[in-house]
């Protein structure tokens, strides 16, 4: 099966709720929300220590939104017994979740998020895009240049964001070394894209030879 094929069947047409629905199913023995998040916490443990060989995340001045924000991961390729659905499902979530910090997860354990309606994205069947891996990093780097064009001209009327401009002095350099990353390192790909810069969430799958690549950005008000 081709890996759009695969991630159109994982993700569904116009149906937000695939993977909160697939994570309520996973931890539905769970006698309560707190269990739950708890459980998915210690899910996660499991899922970095196992499949996660790499990962970058940064910020750069929105296109569309306030603050354009990429976190990128690369990952051990599933056994062929897993399933590739579930196995979606889990790299997604890894990526979304990994730049947790203590509290985030206590919020989550503590309070709940209404069932994971964190983990609720809206995707339309006609954003599934196949690209060659030439085209997935050029688009990355446009991104990147239509965000400095933006941002340029938010210094010219907003000299006084000291403290957001000196920390674009490190992030578009880390923006660059992920794009570098990725360059080096991704070997010849199958690439699937979901949305589009239209949309305030983007997605990226990406199959080489012996890793996978899930690029999550969002470019949101």
């Amino acid at each position: 099966m081709l890996l759009k094929e695969i991630v159109m069947q994982a993700f569904g047409e116009n149906d937000e709720e695939c993977v909160a629905r697939f994570l309520r199913e996973k931890l539905n023995d769970c006698n309560s929300d707190t269990t739950q998040q708890k459980l998915l916490q210690e899910k996660y443990k499991q899922w970095k220590k196992q499949f996660l060989l790499w990962d970058s995340s940064t910020f750069i001045n929105g296109i569309n939104g306030w603050n354009f924000d990429i976190t990128v991961c690369r990952m051990n390729l599933p056994k062929q017994e897993l399933n590739w659905i579930e196995y979606l499902y889990y790299m997604a979530l890894l990526t979304l979740v990994n730049n947790w910090d203590i509290n985030d997860w206590n919020i989550l354990i503590e309070h709940g998020d209404d069932n994971f309606d964190i983990f609720q994205w809206d995707f339309d069947i006609d954003s599934y895009v196949e690209l060659e891996q030439e085209k997935w990093l050029e688009e990355l780097k446009n991104y990147r240049e239509q965000s400095w064009e933006k941002y340029k001209k938010h210094k010219t009327f907003h000299k006084e964001h000291i403290p957001y401009d000196e920390s674009m002095k490190e992030n578009y350099p880390h923006y660059d070394a992920i794009l570098e990353y990725l360059m080096q390192n991704t070997k010849q790909c199958d690439v699937v894209r979901m949305n589009s810069d239209e949309d305030n969430v983007i997605w990226y799958f990406a199959k080489d030879i012996d890793s996978f690549y899930v690029t999550y950005i969002s470019d949101c008000m």
